[in-house]
């Protein structure tokens, strides 16, 4: 069974308003002796998890790692060396010389301390949160950074650290989008991700939508700049590999990124941290584990081990059909659409085999790509409408 594996760091340093992602802003409610030991209890509580999971698992091979939040760069430096110094002694001998071993970070905490202690570990891919280079744009999502603190800090990681780079853009908000990819490709990353804005539940900005604050982002925009954008980028070098994810082409190295890949290819993944999911995917039976978002109750299990582990989590039985349904949920993002040897060793049939009502339709309309049940750029568009169908299809049937 392939495993990633996926740490989640849930402090930051200010709460986008778009952010409906668990986690913590530092200074909000704790002053700054307090914030540092708030950070030491917690990372050792994820490292104390990470070796029960592992005991529990005992997987052969970790393929990838990607620690997110949150944002990992806002914890202090010298508690970031020593928890990767801590997770690498657990995986010794479980990730091989080709891991890809991701960090997030945002511009504004991304400092040369912490490039230093990137430097000093085996991280290998940076995924640096821009979201855009202009104040307005920022202001308008909610986003607490500033175009000055972008270029500096990435002009600052390629002086320093020449390992691979991503940067993420919101693109459509406003219709000089493409300004922002023109300025991110002017920075030489080796992979981009580019969304479109979406405004979730039991957010701020949510909460500004409802009362009239601001209004909805524009959809035509939006569907615009993502063919835009996909266009241009292919003018420029990348292909695009998912919906939202471009790589850099390069003959000697695949730029993609491969713990998102194992995410979209339905590949088992722990997850560790306070909100942390896993999925497992066994031969006899599928599971889905859930952690606690509560940091007093995480930490009284894993820090200060007065609580069991399994009341910091619940864990869920896929059913037969969720787990087929997430199966073109995932795998119809990518441009190559979902991988048939993976989908026929579970399901014992390609991806066709259940859905040829609304496969024939789409292909009829000219909109699936080349691969094994995939959409084009077109189809890309109308995703969640072929889901839906998907869905109904499926419904319909009784396969299992």
């Amino acid at each position: 069974m392939k495993t990633s594996l996926y740490v989640h760091i849930p402090f930051c340093s200010a709460k986008c308003r778009y952010c409906d992602f668990f986690s913590i802003p530092l200074n909000e409610k704790t002053g700054q002796g307090e914030s540092e030991n708030l950070q030491k209890n917690l990372l050792d509580g994820i490292l104390s998890e990470l070796k029960i999971r592992l005991s529990e698992l005992v997987p052969k091979k970790i393929e990838t790692i990607f620690i997110g939040g949150g944002t990992p760069s806002s914890i202090k430096p010298e508690l970031l060396d020593n928890f990767l110094t801590g997770m690498e002694e657990l995986l010794l001998g479980l990730i091989g010389d080709d891991a890809e071993i991701s960090i997030e970070a945002n511009p504004e905490s991304c400092s040369v301390d912490f490039l230093d202690v990137l430097s000093n570990h085996r991280i290998n891919r940076l995924s640096i949160g821009v979201q855009s280079f202009d104040l307005k744009t920022l202001k308008k999502i909610g986003r607490a950074s500033f175009p000055e603190n972008i270029y500096d800090t990435v002009a600052g990681i390629r002086a320093s650290w020449h390992k691979n780079l991503s940067l993420d853009i919101i693109s459509g908000v406003t219709a000089d989008y493409m300004d922002d990819i023109e300025k991110a490709l002017s920075l030489s990353p080796e992979h981009l991700s580019v969304y479109s804005l979406t405004i979730e539940e039991d957010t701020p900005l949510y909460d500004d939508l409802l009362n009239s604050r601001i209004q909805p982002p524009d959809e035509e925009l939006q569907a615009e700049s993502m063919t835009s954008v996909s266009a241009f980028l292919e003018k420029h070098g990348f292909y695009k590999y998912e919906i939202s994810n471009f790589a850099l082409a390069d003959p000697a190295f695949s730029n993609e990124c491969r713990h998102n890949l194992m995410y979209w290819n339905m590949q088992s993944y722990i997850g560790i941290g306070p909100g942390a999911v896993s999925s497992l995917y066994f031969d006899d039976r599928k599971i889905r584990i859930t952690n606690t978002v509560d940091l007093d109750l995480y930490i009284s299990c894993f820090t200060d081990g007065l609580r069991a582990p399994l009341t910091c989590r619940t864990t869920e039985v896929l059913s037969k059909f969720d787990f087929l349904l997430e199966h073109y949920l995932m795998g119809i993002r990518l441009k190559k659409g979902i991988n048939p040897d993976i989908f026929r060793a579970r399901f014992a049939h390609g991806p066709e085999y259940f859905i040829p009502e609304t496969l024939s339709k789409w292909q009829a309309s000219g909109l699936t790509g080349p691969g094994c049940c995939a959409l084009n750029e077109d189809g890309m568009l109308l995703l969640n409408r072929f889901m839906s169908e998907v869905w109904d299809e499926l419904k319909k049937k009784d396969f299992f």
